[in-house]
């Protein structure tokens, strides 16, 4: 009897039914779905907390940097002022000799260098203080966004009118002044015919005033404190210096009016007639 060769049998994997197919697909679908699909609205939003949180942080940082930035801005400031004052000191003493000038034209150039090193440095303080500005602005808006507490509300010490005292200079005038929180604006008419407008802040007590002649342009810092309801006590600056000019001086402020235009209350009204009084007796000397 012949012997046939034996068939190996058909070893290629059968194909799937229908309804095997179907589950195997489910089953691969189930397993990437979660990383085929969206995030929830809530990790969306942890995720965007999270990227605003960072910035706060940075934007906290910078604004320390900035403060630290003022200091040494106004220290800057300070030296040339001093540098300045030893320019005109030294004028002084040539203006008093008797015996032919000596050394002028190095003098002259010592004063020159001075005021453009004075005029730099009062124009960097301000830069600095207007980053200071708008870095507070972006942590507010930022703090807003993460539906954090509102700030606490700054109360209206300032708004109104304020009879003033510049002195060395003994001049008298007005300031009207709006607050809006921190921000402080207004007008100022002096006896002597200048006016201009107001700018500034009121933070932690410090009033802080640039002064826009409307002639001169921003020529002054004015800076006080308010130790008592009604009444500012500071010092002011000159940015623009003249030939004999102060280099700058104190100021006094009483409030005469309020925003509304009536007097102020007992308590400042007392303290107003006590501050005319002073003025005019100041004013009555030579």
């Amino acid at each position: 009897m012949s012997h046939l060769p034996r068939t190996r049998p058909d070893r290629r994997p059968r194909p799937l039914r229908a309804g095997r197919a179907a589950a195997v697909v489910s089953l691969l679908l189930a397993a990437v779905a979660p990383i085929l699909a969206p995030a929830p609205a809530s990790a969306q939003a942890a995720e965007g907390d999270a990227a605003l949180r960072r910035e706060l942080a940075a934007e906290r940082q910078m604004l320390r940097e900035d403060l630290a930035a003022y200091d040494r801005a106004r220290e800057a400031e300070t030296g040339a002022r001093e540098a300045l004052a030893a320019a005109l000191q030294g004028i002084s003493s040539q203006a008093a000799a008797t015996g032919p000038p000596r050394g002028m034209p190095a003098l002259r150039t010592e004063l020159a260098e001075a005021e453009a090193q004075l005029a730099a440095a009062t124009s960097r303080t301000a830069g600095e203080l207007d980053s200071i500005r708008d870095r507070v602005r972006r942590i507010a808006l930022l703090g807003a966004a993460l539906g954090a507490a509102p700030p606490p509300v700054v109360p209206d010490v300032l708004s109104g009118r304020w009879q003033v005292r510049i002195e060395p200079v003994a001049l008298t005038g007005t300031f009207d002044l709006r607050q809006d929180g921190t921000q402080v604006s207004g007008a100022y008419l002096l006896d002597n015919g200048r006016a201009g407008s107001l700018d500034g802040t009121w933070v932690n007590g410090l009033l802080n005033l640039r002064r826009i002649d409307s002639e001169t342009g921003f020529d002054s810092i004015f800076e006080a404190l308010r130790p008592e309801p009604g009444r500012l006590v500071g010092t002011w600056r000159p940015t623009i210096l003249s030939s004999g000019g102060p280099g700058g001086g104190d100021w006094t402020a009483v409030r005469v009016a309020t925003p509304s235009g009536e007097e102020p209350g007992a308590e400042e009204g007392e303290e107003t007639e006590e501050a005319e009084a002073e003025t005019e007796e100041e004013g009555a000397s030579p």
